[in-house]
C-alpha cells in the first residue's frame, strides 16, 4: 500500500527511500500475478500443439496461432 506523501515528509531520508522500494516492489509482485494467467494459456497451447505435432508428423511446419 502506498504511502501518502505527509507520511514521506515525516521520514528520514533513508527510511523514505526505504518506503519507495517496497511500493516498487509490490507493483512488481502485482503485475507478475497478473501475467500468470496469460502465461498458463500459452503453455496449454504449447502443450496442445506438441501434441498435434506428434499426431500428424507430415504437418511440422504448420502452427496455431
Amino acid at each position: 500500500m502506498p504511502y501518502r506523501k505527509s507520511t514521506l515528509r515525516r521520514m528520514t531520508p533513508e527510511a523514505r527511500k526505504l518506503a519507495k522500494l517496497v511500493g516498487e516492489l509490490e507493483s512488481v509482485a502485482r503485475r507478475l500475478k497478473h501475467l500468470v494467467p496469460a502465461v498458463q494459456s500459452f503453455e496449454m497451447w504449447e502443450r496442445a500443439d506438441k501434441k498435434r505435432q506428434a499426431a500428424f508428423p507430415q504437418d511440422k511446419d504448420v502452427t496455431f496461432v
